[in-house]
């Protein structure tokens, strides 16, 4: 597999030039992966396949993909990096044959030993996390509408009493709000949700 063209800030980003990515191709990207990161985007990478063959060709238009993994930079130190794909084109038997690929580096906004992975074709939005140290795969529950609503409130520092007055709710309905966001999510509090959510372009 091989790119086509690459521009942008990529040197920036991960440190390697435009001209080695164009030379050996996407080998050389996975050769950069962090292990467990590499295993990791192995498994999402099939999933994502799997997802991709059984759209229409209507919702293709509307395709997205998110995933996250480690990249080694020439000086050693490790980044993680965000990318957001588009379909451009499918095989006859519905695989990828080409794809735009936006990349951003997230380094700041993510833990370790865990990378994720979001599909969505316009209206499903699927979400999936890799434990990278046992590197089990696993569907995440999708957050309702309500819950999206809050997590936006949360992200423009908004309490959960100046929550419940907008939403004409109590106190203790939207801190179960959150503490089910948390839980659905599996991460540690709510800024390290928001700013997946961002991230991942959810809210």
């Amino acid at each position: 597999m091989r790119y086509l063209c690459t521009i942008g800030d990529l040197k920036l980003i991960i440190g390697w030039d435009h001209d080695i990515f164009l030379k050996e191709g996407v080998a050389f990207f996975l050769s950069k992966l962090e292990s467990s990161d590499y295993r990791g985007l192995e498994k999402m990478s099939k999933v994502m396949t799997d997802y991709v063959v059984t759209l229409s060709h209507d919702k293709i238009a509307n395709f997205k993909s998110y995933f996250d993994f480690r990249m080694i930079r020439p000086d050693g130190q490790m980044v993680r990096i965000l990318q957001e794909g588009v379909i451009l084109k499918r095989d006859p038997t519905g695989n990828i044959s080409l794809l735009l690929a936006m990349i951003s580096n997230i380094s700041y906004l993510k833990r370790n030993n865990r990378q994720h992975l979001r599909l969505t074709d316009g209206n499903d939005n699927l979400i999936y996390e890799v434990d990278n140290e046992s590197g089990l795969l696993r569907k995440l529950d999708n957050l309702t509408k309500r819950e999206l609503e809050i997590a936006r409130m949360i992200g423009e520092k908004l309490t959960s009493e100046e929550i419940g007055e907008r939403l004409f709710l109590s106190i203790h309905t939207i801190n179960t709000h959150r503490q089910n966001i948390v839980r659905k999510l599996n991460m540690a509090d709510m800024m390290e949700i928001n700013n997946f959510l961002l991230a991942y372009q959810i809210i």
